[in-house]
């Protein structure tokens, strides 16, 4: 989803220059397109972070829904927790059932925990792609940390 704005229209265009079929995604004349600012340190680790992803809840069951058919035929679905927990479950649900892969990707520590219902055996997710924070927050405990710490999980 994309707002009505220039940030928008640069983003279609750049897109569908780069080979991107952009037909389908949502224009909003409501939301301003999302906007994402990390401040990092010298290491290349995030120190702060602002955004404004308001855009992303127009990502509706309903809307996804009338969508189905493009999932359906997808090699693969990529979703982010920045779209509604509802949302989520809808992709997660479809995707199990016409098995198509998904990838998840948590984006934050805080909507990391979105995905504490949908990690509850009932269905199966391919890949999830969190930071060990985000993996924390998820199982809601620690993981054991070791001397590969920097190297992922």
């Amino acid at each position: 989803a994309v707002g009505d704005d220039g940030e928008g229209i640069r983003i279609l265009d750049e897109t569908g220059k780069a080979g991107v079929k952009t037909e389908q995604m949502i224009i909003s004349g409501e939301h301003p397109t999302g906007i994402y600012l990390a401040i990092l340190d010298e290491k290349g680790e995030m120190e702060a972070a602002v955004s404004d992803m308001q855009i992303l809840e127009e990502i509706t069951v309903e809307y996804l829904r009338s969508k189905a058919y493009l999932i359906k035929e997808s090699k693969i679905v990529v979703v982010d927790t920045n779209i509604p927990e509802e949302s989520i479950e809808y992709v997660v649900d479809l995707c199990n059932k016409v098995k198509v892969p998904l990838l998840i990707e948590p984006v934050s520590v805080e909507k990391a925990k979105k995905l504490r219902g949908i990690l509850n055996g009932r269905w199966t997710i391919d890949y999830v792609t969190p930071s060990r924070n985000e993996l924390e927050s998820i199982l809601g405990a620690g993981v054991e940390r070791d001397s590969d710490e920097d190297e992922g999980i």
